[in-house]
């Protein structure tokens, strides 16, 4: 039986408490250089160090919501939403509703603001 000496904790332990690497050009199996309970040992500490960073991402996943979408695809393209154009027509002229506006005067008052259209 084969026999290998772990790095870290510099036992000799047969080939079956290391972890299986992959093989090598010639095809020879090679194993990892901690042996099963010192790879363990590691990441038990590596996970316990970022314990406090895991759950806060997986948090903010589910908070994701329509508005969050909205404003980053908003802030890929540089254009303005729909319901900031409706706001922004309104003010520029409050006597017509927006239901009777052609596309071509909500476009010009678009220039005229130096905003980029969008017909989301």
């Amino acid at each position: 039986m084969e026999t290998k000496r772990c790095n870290k904790c510099g036992e000799r332990k047969p080939i079956s408490e290391f972890y299986k690497r992959g093989r090598n050009k010639r095809g020879i199996q090679q194993y990892e250089s901690r042996c099963r309970q010192c790879q363990a040992e590691y990441h038990a500490k590596y996970y316990a160090s970022i314990k406090e960073k895991l759950p806060g991402t997986r948090r903010r996943a589910k908070e994701f919501t329509d508005a969050d979408e909205e404003r980053i695809f908003l802030a890929k393209r540089g254009t303005v939403s729909m319901s900031e154009s409706s706001e922004i027509a309104n003010e520029a002229c409050p006597q017509l509703a927006p239901q009777y506006w052609p596309i071509g005067v909500a476009q010009s008052i678009y220039k005229q603001f130096g905003m980029k259209w969008s017909y989301l």
